[in-house]
């Protein structure tokens, strides 16, 4: 009799990956290593993910889930980027993924929940038309990696990464103005 698929293994997989990504940075994201933290074999993950650039999609994906989750409730835009950038300095390695994954997947069809809640929001609190939101979206998120990546270079604590914080999010509310 043939096995049954486990319903459960691609989250598993992609819960597994995300744990191998947090503690060990992207590079230590590869298919073996995925199949063996995941407790299945690299045969199975190819069945479920075509390739690296695919589960690390999946990835990107369930991150994504996850912050949404987090500023959902805030009402401002301003108030998300300021979870967002939150997020990202209590998890590093994930910044890795959105900067190197992210751009890529852009001209694809998927998903872009919190991206598209800010621009949603960016519409009916500041008045702008979806493509000027759809732009300061851009230009947020910009900021925000920047930012994120300035503060954990120099170390979130310093006198350097508590100012460029200020100053990211100063900008946020210049761009949510559209200036």
């Amino acid at each position: 009799m043939p096995r049954k698929a486990d319903p459960k293994l691609e989250k598993n997989i992609l819960i597994a990956a995300t744990r191998l990504l947090d503690r060990r940075g992207l590079d230590a994201v590869t298919m073996r290593e995925v199949a063996k933290a995941a407790g299945t074999t690299t045969p199975t993950l190819y069945e479920r993910f075509k390739d690296r650039d695919a589960l690390l999609v999946g990835i990107l994906d369930r991150v994504a889930d996850e912050m949404l989750v987090r500023v959902e409730p805030i009402n401002s835009v301003e108030g998300m980027a300021e979870e967002c950038l939150r997020y990202c300095l209590e998890i590093p390695n994930r910044i890795d993924l959105m900067h190197r994954v992210w751009p890529h997947t852009i001209p694809t069809d998927r998903q872009r929940p919190v991206f598209d809640l800010a621009v949603k929001r960016l519409q009916s609190q500041h008045g702008h038309s979806y493509k000027k939101a759809d732009e300061i979206a851009s230009a947020i998120l910009a900021v925000l990696l920047g930012t994120a990546i300035l503060m954990i270079g120099a170390g979130t604590k310093t006198d350097f990464a508590i100012k460029t914080r200020k100053i990211g999010l100063k900008s946020v509310q210049l761009l949510c103005k559209g200036m």
